[in-house]
This record gives C-alpha cells, structure tokens and sequence, in this order.
C-alpha cells in the first residue's frame, strides 16, 4: 500500500496543471492579488513531503508510509477541492430535510465577471436576490393552493469562480428545497416551476442586480428586463 500512495504522489507532482503552473507562473505572479499567490503558493506545494508531513503506520503489517500535508485550498487544487466537495455532499445529506430540491444556476456576462471578482460583495447580493426571488415565487405558489400564515423557505447556495477550463466564471450553484414551512413545521409541498415562472424570477433578479450595479464602470449588459432579459 506505501508503494500505491508514492506512485499516486509522484503523479500528482507531475500532473499537467502542476507544470502549467511550474512554467506559467513566475510571469503572472506579480500583478495576481495576495490572496492568489497565497493559494498558488500552497497549491504548489500541497503533497510535497518537503513542506511538512506526518509518519503512519499500520498496526497489522507495521509498515509506515510517509503522508505529506495538503493545502485544503479552495480554488483550483483538485485534490483538496474534491475531497472538499465529497465531505460538503457528506454533510449536506445528513442535514437537508426529504423533500426534493431544484438546482438553480446563476451565470454573469462576460462584461460582469472581472468586476465581481474585484468587487466579491456583488456577487453575494446576486446571491441573496435569487434565493428571494425564489422564496417569494414559492410563497405565492403556496397562497394560490390555499396555505395562509408565514412560510418560510430552505436554501444552499454555492459560489464558483472558475470553469472546466480554469477560465474565469464566476456564477452560484443554488439548492432549494421545494417546499415551504409553517411556523408549526408543518410542511408544504410544491410543484415544479415552468418555464415562465423562471424567467420570471430571472427578471426579478435582474431589476434588483440592475440597481446593484448601476455605479459601476461597465454598462448594464442587458438591454431591458420586460419579460425576459435581452
């Protein structure tokens, strides 16, 4: 087994993307932010024994195997973002109620995405009003079958700033549950949205974003938001 995880070590070391960032680097990492370097910094060495490592040992056979530290980064590193994402999926089943969910995605044009990565709160505004636009088509679906009171919805949102490619998208990953509360836990179960009621609540989205970034530098890349986005 300690030959099995060198081998799988020494592959890593000589992966493709880390000999991207071997020779590509040293020419961007001036202009890059702090917080890029840091993490090109310990995507580099994440698995070199060289920066740290702990000693294991198997209590049947007694042999040890040297286990080098990881860099738990949260960008492009593929190891530590999988197994991230493995213990997050781990997590959330455990917690999220049984009652369906939706994925809602959410992209930006390319004119928004430099400006929401120089400005991350934008993108957690567009967060939060698609969970609202959600929450408040739900809560409408739910007068019209009769339920009356308070109701209250259920949301993950996710953030991702990359593509397949390592180009940069940044967009949410958004899980709602479909299904509205009572303030008694009483549950309300509701129909799939059709196409109408999406973009609708894409139009939503896009008046309140429209305010959101109206002091930016880049002109609002829709045309008008009537029905449908242009």
């Amino acid at each position: 087994m300690g030959e099995v995880g060198e081998e799988r070590r020494q592959a890593a070391q000589k992966s493709m993307l880390r000999e991207a960032f071997r020779r590509g680097w040293p020419s961007v990492a001036d202009w890059v932010p702090k917080r890029v370097r840091r993490e090109a910094l310990a995507y580099v060495r994440c698995g070199d024994a060289r920066y740290g490592f702990v000693e294991v040992s198997c209590d049947d056979c007694h042999q040890s195997r040297v286990v080098a530290f990881c860099c738990k980064g949260r960008g492009w590193c593929p190891s530590c973002t999988n197994r991230r994402a493995v213990e997050t999926g781990v997590r959330l089943a455990a917690l999220l109620p049984w009652v369906r969910h939706r994925q809602w995605t959410l992209s930006l044009p390319f004119k928004l995405r430099f400006l929401v990565v120089k400005r991350p709160e934008l993108l957690k505004r567009l967060e939060l009003r698609l969970v609202r636009a959600v929450w408040r088509w739900q809560r409408a679906v739910a007068r019209r079958l009769g339920v009356s009171g308070p109701l209250r919805g259920g949301a993950v949102v996710f953030t991702q700033w990359f593509g397949s490619s390592l180009q940069v998208t940044p967009h949410l990953h958004g899980l709602v549950a479909e299904a509205l509360w009572t303030p008694t836990g009483e549950l309300v179960a509701l129909p799939a949205p059709d196409t109408a009621e999406v973009e609708g609540i894409l139009v939503r989205v896009l008046r309140g974003a429209q305010k959101d970034f109206a002091d930016l530098e880049a002109p609002w890349p829709f045309r008008r938001v009537r029905g449908c986005a242009a």
